[in-house]
Formats: C-alpha cells, sequence, structure tokens
C-alpha cells in the first residue's frame, strides 16, 4: 500500500480543482476553447500549469461523458478514464446482479475512476483499487468508499468476491488489446486470480470469444451487455456468481431484460427462403451470446442465409431483443436501378445499413440515394450466397399502410 494518494503532485492540482478555490478556474476553463494557446497563456498567469491542464482535462472529461454517467456534471475524471469506464446504467445492473448473488462486501480491482464502483459501493461495502493514484483519487471522491493504490495481483483480499476490469488499451499504440496475453493482468495471471479467489466478474471487451478464454473457469458464464441497443461490454462471471453458460442482457432506462442459455452449443437457427414481409434486427448482445436459436424458437423466425444475423417473419416480432422492419421491395443491388425506385417512389431521406461488409460505400451512397422526396427508407445492402441484394424496408418504427 502506498502513502496517501493526495501526496502525489499530480493529484494535487485536480484535488485544488473541487475546493471552493478551484471555482474560478473551472469556470475560465469552461471559456477555454480547445487549442487557443492564447486563452490558456492567461490561465497560467493566474494559477499553475498544472492545474490548468487538469482543469481544461476535466472540462473535456465532463463534456464525453455527458449519456454515458447520470452525474456528468460532477463527476470526476480524464478522457481516458471516462472512456474505459462502465456507464452509470450498466453498472448499476451489475451492482444489483452481485448484492441479488449475495454479495455483501466486494473488491473492485483495476478501478480506474470508479464508474462501477459509483454503483457498487450504493449496496455493498467497497474496496476499490488500482495502481494509478490519480485514477485511485479519482474514485474514492466519486464512489465514496475506501480506496487504496495497489497491485491488484499482490493485495490481500478478503471480500465476499471480486470485480476485475483488466487494462486493455496500449497507451503507447493507443490501440485495443483483444488477446489476453495482451491485456494487465494479462490471461494467466487472471487465471492464477481466478483460483484464489473463486466468485469473481471479470470485465472484458464485447468483441471477445466466449469459448476461446483460455483463463475461463469450466463452470462459468460469459454474459454479453448492450445499452439501448450498443454492445457494451462482456462479463465472465465465476463459482457462486455464475447462472449458466452463455446469457445475454439489455438495459435501457426502463430497465433490463436477460436471456440465457445452460448448453455450450447454441440453438439452432433455422433457415427459410426469404418470402417473408419482416425483416427483423437482433440486439447484439443476443448475437454475441449465440443466442439467436432461442429467439427463433420462441418468435418462428428464420435466417435467409446461415449466420447472416438478420431474421425473417411473416409478423412482426414484439420483443425489445428484436427491431423489426417491414420489407417493401427486393432488388438486385444495381446502384442505378435502386436510384429509379426510389425516384419513382418519392424519395426523401435514406438510411443504408449493411452485414459483413456487403456494401462499402454507405456514406457516399447515402447522399447519392436521398432526395427532396416525402417518404423516407431504409435499404438494406445485403449478400446472399455470391449475389448482392437490396432490401427495401420502412424506416424503424414505421409499418407502412
Amino acid at each position: 500500500m502506498m502513502s496517501q494518494p493526495y501526496e502525489n503532485k499530480q493529484v494535487q492540482a485536480w484535488q485544488f480543482l473541487v475546493d471552493d478555490q478551484g471555482d474560478s478556474l473551472l469556470a475560465a476553463a469552461r471559456e477555454c476553447q480547445p487549442g487557443d494557446v492564447a486563452g490558456i497563456s492567461r490561465l497560467r498567469k493566474q494559477w499553475s500549469a498544472d492545474q490548468v491542464a487538469a482543469a481544461l482535462e476535466l472540462h473535456e472529461a465532463r463534456r464525453r461523458a455527458k449519456g454515458k454517467f447520470e452525474n456528468a456534471d460532477e463527476i470526476i475524471a480524464d478522457r481516458i478514464g471516462v472512456e474505459q469506464a462502465t456507464g452509470s446504467g450498466i453498472a448499476r445492473y451489475k451492482a444489483q446482479r452481485l448484492r441479488a448473488s449475495g454479495v455483501g462486501t466486494l473488491t473492485d480491482l483495476c478501478c480506474g475512476i470508479g464508474g462501477d464502483a459509483m454503483a457498487f459501493a450504493q449496496t455493498m461495502n467497497t474496496l476499490g483499487i488500482d495502481l494509478d493514484p490519480l485514477k485511485v483519487w479519482m474514485a474514492g471522491r466519486n464512489a465514496g468508499c475506501e480506496t487504496t493504490c495497489g497491485d491488484a495481483l499482490q493485495t490481500e483480499i478478503h471480500s465476499d468476491a471480486i470485480h476485475i476490469d483488466p487494462a486493455r488499451r496500449d497507451l503507447q499504440k493507443g490501440s485495443r488489446e483483444h488477446a489476453p496475453s495482451g491485456w494487465s493482468p494479462d490471461g494467466d495471471a487472471l487465471q492464477a486470480l481466478l483460483a484464489r479467489h473463486p466468485n469473481a466478474a471479470v470485465k472484458m471487451g464485447p468483441g471477445i470469444d466466449p469459448e476461446n478464454l483460455p483463463f475461463r473457469p469450466l463452470k462459468s458464464e460469459v454474459e454479453f451487455i448492450s445499452m439501448d441497443g450498443d454492445l457494451k461490454q462482456a462479463i465472465l462471471w465465476t463459482g457462486s456468481l455464475s447462472t449458466g453458460r452463455n446469457r445475454a442482457t439489455r438495459c435501457s432506462a426502463d430497465g433490463q431484460i436477460t436471456l440465457g442459455s445452460h448448453q455450450p452449443e447454441p440453438a439452432v437457427v433455422r433457415e427459410a427462403r426469404w418470402s417473408d414481409s419482416w425483416l427483423h434486427v437482433p440486439d447484439p448482445a443476443i448475437e454475441r451470446a449465440r443466442l439467436l436459436g432461442l429467439l427463433c424458437r420462441d418468435w418462428e423466425l428464420a435466417e435467409p442465409v446461415s449466420g447472416l444475423g438478420l431474421l425473417l417473419s411473416d409478423k412482426p416480432a414484439r420483443t425489445p431483443w428484436l427491431t423489426p422492419y417491414r420489407v417493401v421491395h427486393q432488388m438486385s443491388w444495381r446502384v442505378d436501378r435502386i436510384k429509379d425506385w426510389l425516384r419513382e417512389h418519392d424519395a426523401g431521406q435514406v438510411e443504408i445499413r449493411t452485414r459483413g461488409r456487403a456494401i462499402n460505400e454507405v456514406d457516399s451512397l447515402r447522399a447519392e440515394f436521398s432526395g427532396d422526396g416525402d417518404n423516407s427508407w431504409t435499404i438494406f445492402g445485403l449478400r446472399l450466397g455470391s449475389s448482392r441484394i437490396a432490401v427495401v424496408t420502412y424506416p424503424k418504427g414505421q409499418e407502412g399502410d
């Protein structure tokens, strides 16, 4: 354990901002535009360079936090911290799940600015640990829980469960590390950590393959979580926190819904010829969790081509897991033919969607297809076998006549 983090010079500059004397600097920073060299110079005549840098960073971080954090105007964070942290909605769901599993005390390893800890600390006795003294101080301010600087792998832990968010970004390259071998702690270290602390939640990027995690215990669950239809993260739940094999959860302002399976193999997705009048786009959490087959079974849906990830039926499936589009017309993917059809049908705004990079020039075609008419259309550019087709639908939420 290190000395109190506020003895760190960088933390002292940030701590100045949350004291009453920092209010005037924060107000001045809000008026300073990015890249305004003269404006920054004026600020440095009244405050130190470290304090000015912290104020500008905080202002930009709070701007980026809007829509992700409910307390965006009050959060203490830098830009990277905001980007890497869990948003309020998903953090609250994870806290509810942990508490429902009987967790009363939790250690949040690699806690960052405290995105998860802010929710955890509402219902559990939470300790946040991170190697970065600035992040430790931020997490303590944001979550109001005990925090300390330390190595996640060396800290003695006595809580009911642990939550860990391994670093998955190479700060030197500015890129994400997708393979567990490039995380910090890496896959081998995580395996050893889970052996010592079997009741764990490991936060991961949503692009992971749930069946190709070398550190994954045999009896564990991978859950993919979306927020308002955007895939955000995956969680490996182990020990007493696991409830199955694969699970998908969709969070929104209305709460959350969950679908799961105990089977290691995904349910079969039925194929069918394209003759139905409704096309459905599934929530990405369902796809990543390999649970499309369960939706197909429950709602009598089918794929036009195996692996396409779009589902067909003769009526709309009324479930939050699916967004239905009513099909109006199909044709081969020929730009001139599509433009003729759109002109004949009084096209105004046109949205283009695709799968598997079947269509590459989406942005330029959107402008080319859109017109001055009164009707909005959505066009799916898809590859079926060796052919590309255009499927014209009413926009999302419109069912036509």
